[in-house]
């Protein structure tokens, strides 16, 4: 996720769930959400939640920030905006020039074929371009690597290139 950008958003949009899902009114009533620490009103001394990074874009104070992110969650009440919209290929959220930074990243590694989504956001080249590259190589027209029949070299691998 683009922190700079879906960061807040996101946190907004997750505590307000039970609002949209008509289990409460107010996000505060839900008990079973990080939302009543981030405004303060978890009594617990110990808590696993870490709100730092989100109340930071808020103010600098703490209880400023908390403050203000409540007037923000509760704005939200009602909108149907939803930010899980915006996902690349089930995995990315972000600007354009975020997801494609994350691209440029991905392309450098190696493919895990345990993770698809990771494989929906590799850079694909078209087959058309497979074939035209092949042709040019082989000095052979399109007509002729794609027939069927003796499989040859040029067809085969034109075959394997688009695969990969």
């Amino acid at each position: 996720m683009d922190k700079e950008t879906y960061l807040i958003v996101l946190s907004r949009y997750i505590h307000l769930n039970p609002v949209r899902a008509r289990v409460v009114k107010d996000p505060e009533d839900y008990r079973r959400t990080s939302y009543r620490e981030y405004i303060g009103a978890y009594k617990e001394k110990e808590s696993i939640v870490d709100t730092a990074e989100t109340l930071s874009c808020f103010s600098k104070t703490i209880t400023a920030a908390m403050k203000v992110y409540r007037e923000f969650v509760n704005e939200g009440i009602g909108e149907r905006n939803n930010p899980m919209e915006d996902v690349e290929s089930g995995v990315l959220l972000g600007s354009k020039l975020f997801i494609a930074k994350i691209r440029n990243m991905l392309h450098k590694r190696k493919p895990d074929e345990e993770i698809p989504q990771l494989k929906k956001l590799r850079k694909i080249i078209p087959v058309d371009k497979v074939v035209k590259i092949c042709c040019n190589y082989y000095d052979k027209k399109a007509e002729e690597l794609l027939k069927k029949g003796k499989e040859k070299e040029e067809r085969q691998t034109a075959i394997y290139v688009s695969k990969q």
